[in-house]
């Protein structure tokens, strides 16, 4: 079974008043305002307006030996003048189309000059059924007490990101640490945009870059190995989640902080908490915590917040629907 790779056009069209009151400064960058972090709010019968994807011709076809039937973590983006496309080239025999291949898991690169016609360079890098000509890459060591599954890179735009640190990646599935921050560089951070994350999120007490979380689903881990319903936060940086939904899927239910902040500065801001009705805290603020602001979320339970912080808190607007 061949797996298509479809490129989707998306035409967006927004009206939108930015906040006079600490407008975020975008110079010359361009942006979708795919949510709510640059507008503050619409007026005049302005709206967001999302228009349909348009279907455009197949750009590349997951038909090699080492691929197979279960090909995703699609990651695209421009190095120069070359487009470059990571990508899980994977196999799973118990699936439709797999049962004729092994069952596999590699990382894969492909590179374009106009993002529609695509080659698979021979990399020589990884062997598959005894050769190296196939564009495999090497998977990174894993740190201890984690299985790497796919890798999605992206591309530090931070003009003060060394050379050997342009290219990050980051991902996961069902696992037990989605995101683990220990240090990242500089002030530019790092921000996950309309991503799906299985796993909990630790912030380590040595971080002290922004971390944002922006129109994602999080959904903590469904193993409660870490003590926490989703986030754990230390370090002096900032943590924002904003425009999220935010379900713990411990099948136990178990009534744990869905977001524990200890230090830091954190927002949680316009996130739904799809929680089930079940009796928990949903943010917990320790004495540690610079600042927080908790404002405009929204629960299927009580919202609930522990509020210990000895900084400058906001917390209002929260609603439930009990």
């Amino acid at each position: 079974m061949k797996t298509n790779l479809l490129f989707l056009i998306i035409l967006t069209a927004l009206c939108g008043a930015a906040s006079a009151q600490d407008p975020v400064n975008i110079g010359d960058r361009r942006e979708l305002f795919l949510d709510n972090i640059l507008v503050d709010r619409l007026e005049g019968g302005a709206q967001r307006v999302f228009h349909k994807p348009v279907p455009r011709e197949v750009v590349i076809t997951f038909d090699k030996p080492w691929e197979g039937n279960t090909c995703l973590a699609v990651a695209v983006f421009q190095v120069g003048d070359v487009y470059r496309l990571y990508y899980r080239a994977s196999n799973t025999p118990g699936s439709a189309g797999g049962e004729k291949r092994s069952a596999h898991t590699f990382d894969a690169y492909a590179e374009s000059a106009d993002g529609r016609h695509w080659t698979r360079p021979a990399l020589g890098l990884v062997e598959f059924q005894g050769s190296k000509d196939n564009n495999l890459i090497p998977k990174p060591a894993a740190p201890k007490g984690w299985a790497l599954d796919a890798i999605t890179p992206f591309r530090d735009e931070n003009p003060e990101a060394a050379a050997d640190a342009q290219i990050i990646g980051g991902g996961a599935d069902g696992c037990n640490r989605a995101v683990h921050v220990v240090e990242m560089q500089g002030h530019s951070g790092t921000r996950f945009v309309n991503s799906q994350i299985y796993g909990d999120i630790i912030v380590e007490a040595t971080n002290h870059a922004p971390l944002t979380f922006s129109a994602c689903g999080l959904f903590g881990s469904m193993h409660a190995a870490n003590g926490i319903g989703l986030a754990r936060i230390e370090g002096g940086g900032k943590v924002s989640f904003t425009d999220c939904h935010i379900h713990c899927i411990d099948p136990r239910n178990t009534p744990r902080p869905l977001i524990h902040a200890r230090a830091g500065r954190l927002q949680v801001r316009g996130c739904e908490f799809l929680d089930g009705h079940a009796a928990r805290d949903h943010v917990v603020l320790e004495a540690g915590v610079a600042y927080a602001n908790i404002s405009d979320n929204t629960s299927r339970s009580a919202f609930t917040v522990v509020n210990n912080a000895k900084g400058k808190t906001v917390v209002r607007d929260n609603l439930s629907e009990v």
